[in-house]
């Protein structure tokens, strides 16, 4: 008899927390759509910022 605890009795079984972390993602699909489209516009305002930025600063120097 084996005194080591499985991975089932430990609770860290790698499938079951892939599983449990895509089952969580596929019941919030939407949201995380969401989310993942509002980083992309956050990114976009970010770098047409930087660009509007460097442009004013080229202005300046020539």
């Amino acid at each position: 008899m084996s005194t080591r605890p499985s991975e089932d009795e430990k609770g860290q079984n790698p499938t079951n927390i892939v599983s449990s972390i895509s089952q969580f993602a596929d019941d919030n699909l939407t949201i995380i759509r969401n989310i993942s489209t509002g980083l992309a516009l956050a990114g976009v305002v970010i770098i047409s910022r930087s660009i509007k930025l460097v442009s004013c600063l080229n202005n300046v120097a020539i």
